[in-house]
């Protein structure tokens, strides 16, 4: 593929592959590795669904995974859940099984085979849309520009997945797609690259009408944008961790102020229900360890009830 080798060899493509290597390497040896994973994946739901016109407030998303979400939960931060959980599935999975026939259509419920026979809602879902067909459009894509650089050949992947949609209604993958193909190529050993957080804060906005050029280009700005924010994100986390455990000094051994400050290192949002059945305390209790804990988790919502706390 001739563009694909262009962009090879364009400025955008080693800022791209520069800042994700740091990225990777520093999460290689870094104690906050899951941790980032796992904020790194709340906020890529988030990015998801505004990169499809909604808004999903990060606390609500939070606190639904947590099930202690109370309030009505509205379709959109349901279908931010079913992102949160899709990545999660596939970083449990063997690197080989999420690009599979069917790891694909399991992301779905579904086994592999049962694509084009399933019933489904006309009203909702086009009937002659053939996904067997479209995913071996897909695969085809990626074979022609399987040679060239792992960045290149995600940047592919996501394109074309945009453009054939392989699985019906199955646009919001197209990001996972390509962090997929990233882990495959072993560019990402030690993360989930987080595409559509990148697209959300970077200023490229792709267009059907750009050129496939114009569109891998932007995609590595994407990839730079986020693996830029993400070191900057450990190193806060780093920071805080360092400044709450100078709290934990002549603790008792049965005290659960360290499961705390392992929660927000984990989480972007901490109430005061949520980390009460996570440590297995009181509300009192966590009230107490918050005030122990330092002015490091900031109060995020500005209320005098349900406060949320994290670290910015």
């Amino acid at each position: 593929m001739k563009i694909g080798a262009e962009v090879a060899a364009s400025p955008a493509y080693e800022r791209a592959n520069e800042a994700l290597l740091r990225l990777d390497e520093r999460l290689k040896s870094s104690p906050f590795r899951e941790g980032y994973q796992s904020r790194s994946d709340f906020r890529e739901a988030c990015a998801n669904l505004w990169m499809q016109g909604e808004l999903v407030d990060l606390e609500d998303l939070v606190l639904l995974d947590a099930n202690t979400n109370h309030k009505i939960v509205d379709q959109a931060t349901s279908h931010a859940w079913m992102v949160l959980r899709a990545r999660r599935t596939v970083a449990r999975r063997a690197i080989d099984w999420p690009l599979s026939d069917e790891g694909i259509l399991g992301l779905e419920g579904e086994r592999a085979g049962e694509a084009d026979s399933r019933q489904r809602d006309e009203f909702i879902y086009e009937p002659g849309w053939n996904e067997s067909e479209r995913l071996a459009a897909w695969r085809t894509a990626i074979s022609e520009v399987e040679k060239l650089p792992a960045l290149i050949t995600a940047a592919v992947a996501w394109d074309q997945w945009l453009r054939l949609e392989p699985i019906q209604r199955g646009h919001w993958r197209a990001g996972l797609m390509a962090a997929l193909i990233l882990r495959s190529k072993e560019k990402t050993k030690y993360h989930l690259a987080a595409v559509d957080f990148g697209a959300r804060y970077a200023k490229y906005r792709r267009a059907p009408h750009h050129q496939p050029y114009e569109r891998i280009v932007g995609f590595l700005e994407w990839i730079e944008t986020a693996a830029s924010a993400g070191y900057k994100e450990l190193d806060r986390l780093a920071l805080a961790h360092r400044v709450m455990s100078l709290k934990l000094k002549g603790r008792r051994k049965n005290s659960r102020l360290g499961e705390l400050v392992d929660l927000f290192i984990s989480h972007p949002v901490v109430t005061v229900p949520m980390a009460a059945k996570a440590l297995r305390v009181t509300p009192r209790a966590v009230d107490l360890m918050m005030r122990e804990i330092g002015s490091v988790p900031r109060e995020l919502t500005g209320r005098e009830r349900y406060k949320a706390w994290g670290i910015l």
